[in-house]
């Protein structure tokens, strides 16, 4: 069959794993060796798969995942994927393995709904918003014929998956979304070293990046709490750091107006702030915003006399440019007009 994944080792033996679900191995993994106990997967842990969706009884293929760009799909056990039965057949199974699963009619009735939303995120549609019986859209359907039909009459489908990939929690970096508030709070220390080394290596891009996922998660953070209590406070003071660092990085990668954005955000919790003053400078003089940049200039060395030279040298070479660009701005209208003579 041209639309299987299976390509060697076929096994045609059925078991039941589940009230309505039977699998049959269509290609093992390469390491199973005689392996017959099915592996065992802590909560949390992550799959990322391949996957084809067949009608049972015609053969038709209702979505093959290798046909879209956002592939393999994953999910981390055990932390709400929606279509639950797909995380009871991936824990039979692994990494490397091909297998068939059929789930029986009784077991799919709100598979139609579950599926819409991962079809939307493989074509890149947006999903509308939903409640109650999740899914269903303004027009009264779900968007996709094929959905709607199996939502009005349940047919017996075969789930074909690849396992490509079965990490156990130790075994990966966590994404934000799966951490639990504690793990957030122990990950930032370390965010910040790993931005720290990436910075001073050079790689000020990846840095950037580790700041920046540490805020989001001070963000999420911060949403637990009521704002203004003593959490809340602490969290949000905690994102200065992070605020400035994300700055010089953004500062050294061309990006100005974010720059000039973290640290007026980082100035708004602590005004006298020296480092994002002067960094706000440097980033206002860079687009030419020159009375903001004289002014951040003066306040910064203000703040700290140490950076008075720098400061003053800096104003002096904008000073300079300025006159530079309204020289040559000159000439050039003085061109147009000799020109249209």
């Amino acid at each position: 069959n041209p639309n299987t994944m299976a390509t060697t080792n076929e096994a045609p033996d059925t078991v039941t794993i589940a009230d309505g679900i039977s699998k049959r191995v269509l290609s093992t993994a390469p390491d199973s060796g005689s392996a017959s106990s099915p592996p065992s997967y802590p909560t949390e842990s992550h799959f990322a798969f391949d996957f084809v969706v067949r009608v049972a009884t015609t053969g038709a293929v209702l979505d093959d995942s290798r046909l879209h760009p956002k592939r393999p799909v994953s999910l981390y056990s055990g932390r709400g994927f929606q279509i639950g039965f797909w995380e009871t057949c991936l824990e039979t199974m692994r990494p490397g393995e091909v297998a068939e699963f059929a789930v029986e009619p009784e077991q799919l009735g709100l598979f139609p709904v579950q599926y819409r939303k991962l079809r939307d995120y493989l074509l890149d549609r947006k999903s509308a918003h939903c409640c109650g019986m999740a899914g269903v859209r303004d027009g009264g359907g779900l968007g996709y014929a094929d959905l709607d039909d199996l939502l009005a009459k349940p047919q017996r489908l075969l789930f074909e998956f690849h396992l490509r990939e079965a990490k156990l929690p130790h075994e990966f970096r966590k994404e934000a979304w799966i951490m639990r508030p504690e793990e957030k709070r122990a990950a930032l220390p370390q965010l910040r070293q790993e931005g720290n080394d990436l910075y001073k290596a050079g790689k000020t891009a990846d840095a950037a990046a580790r700041y920046t996922e540490a805020l989001a998660m001070l963000e999420d953070l911060a949403a637990m709490e009521r704002p203004q209590d003593t959490k809340w406070l602490e969290l949000d003071k905690a994102k200065v750091p992070f605020l400035l660092n994300l700055a010089q990085c953004q500062l050294l990668l061309g990006d100005n107006y974010q720059t000039i954005r973290l640290c007026t955000e980082a100035l708004s919790r602590e005004p006298d702030n020296v480092k994002a003053v002067y960094r706000r400078a440097k980033a206002h003089a860079a687009v030419w915003d020159v009375a903001e940049a004289k002014q951040d200039f003066s306040r910064a060395a203000q703040l700290d006399p140490g950076l008075a030279a720098a400061c003053d040298a800096a104003v002096r070479d904008l000073t300079d440019k300025v006159r530079e660009r309204e020289r040559l701005e000159k000439e050039q209208l003085r061109g147009k007009l000799i020109a249209g003579e």
